[in-house]
């Protein structure tokens, strides 16, 4: 329990069906000590740092705003559509962050791609539908990455504000597939 916030976190994990489904709940156990928590809204996020890749993948939100990517640092990131649905973002490796309206992200990581979806709330009417998705891009020396370079995928729940007894959950489902496997995911029908 974090007394300033008044917020505990909880995390479970389980397998199903070879997959690892999580679910990220915020719950407000008391009344905050700090007053800049009273009227705070808060989102469980489900972060993961991945190895330095050569692109990331967003599957849009099917009900989106007008612009569905939003640089988030001052170092721009390469952001092209793939589909109606779907972007490509490619990193930079300065220390680039970038918003997205989406609610999957995949990696190809050696033979595979690792892929994370919110499977839940994906059309919640609190959802702050600008940015339900981030990536960061972390800074390599002179751009270039090396060991230490990492991505960080991040799904973001529905934003709320929560008295106490209320909780905010994230749940999201981790599964690996094969370069047909996503190359079918990425054209399936909407």
């Amino acid at each position: 329990l974090d007394d300033a916030s008044g917020l505990v976190g909880r995390r479970w994990s389980w397998f199903e069906d070879e997959t690892l489904v999580n679910s990220y709940t915020l719950r407000r156990e008391t009344s905050p000590t700090s007053e800049k928590f009273s009227a705070a809204a808060a989102a469980a996020w489900s972060v993961v740092q991945v190895q330095a890749i050569d692109a990331v993948y967003a599957r849009l939100l099917k009900n989106r705003p007008a612009e569905p990517a939003k640089l988030m640092e001052k170092h721009p990131v390469e952001v092209e559509a793939v589909s109606d649905r779907w972007l490509k973002v490619t990193p930079n490796y300065v220390g680039s962050k970038v918003g997205l309206a989406a609610d999957l992200l995949a990696v190809r990581i050696g033979d595979r791609f690792l892929v994370i979806e919110r499977t839940e709330g994906n059309d919640d009417p609190d959802l702050e539908r600008a940015v339900a998705a981030q990536i960061y891009f972390h800074a390599a020396p002179n751009g270039s990455p090396d060991a230490e370079t990492y991505v960080e995928l991040e799904l973001i729940g529905p934003t709320r504000t929560l008295k106490v007894g209320q909780a905010a959950t994230l749940q999201t489902r981790w599964h690996i597939l094969t370069p047909m496997g996503f190359e079918s995911l990425l054209n399936a029908v909407p």
